[in-house]
């Protein structure tokens, strides 16, 4: 028969194994990823980052599916990513912009994504033609994170 102390230690060893284990796992999956750059090879071969500058000047009244204004922007990739931007590419992002650090300049920006972002986008040969409801009064780079569909 095993007394109240006895089952502590037993459990409290068992407990702990588990916690080792459970670390040992969790430090050889971590250590996989980083060390071995597995993810970040199998991202760049499917993924790539593009962006492109939407000019508030470059909007173009039309009346296409309820949306009123239009721009075609030429991209250019910005990532060691293999992905190809072309009529079948697929967003894995909506647009984004990076921040300038200035507060009015970046509410700005943060206005105008969301009119873009807000409007409908389809990709062509490293381009983007983006259709909005409302125009964009400022100018701004818009990035993306592309992949090419399989």
């Amino acid at each position: 028969m095993v007394d109240a102390q006895g089952v502590g230690t037993i459990v409290d060893s068992a407990v702990n194994k588990a916690i080792d284990d459970l670390k040992s796992n969790i430090t050889s999956i971590v250590n996989d990823a980083i060390n071995d750059n597995n993810i970040y090879t199998k991202i760049n071969s499917v993924c790539a980052v593009y962006r492109a500058k939407y000019l508030a000047s470059g909007w173009t009244a039309v009346s296409s599916n309820g949306y009123s204004y239009y721009q075609e922007v030429t991209t250019s990739k910005v990532s060691d990513g293999n992905a190809n931007l072309n009529a079948s590419s697929i967003f894995l992002t909506p647009g984004f912009f990076l921040p300038s650090g200035a507060a009015s300049t970046d509410a700005a920006y943060a206005r105008a994504m969301g009119i873009i972002n807000d409007g409908y986008s389809t990709s062509g040969t490293n381009k983007i033609m983006t259709y909005t409801t409302t125009k964009p009064t400022s100018d701004i780079w818009v990035y993306w994170v592309v992949r090419e569909a399989v």
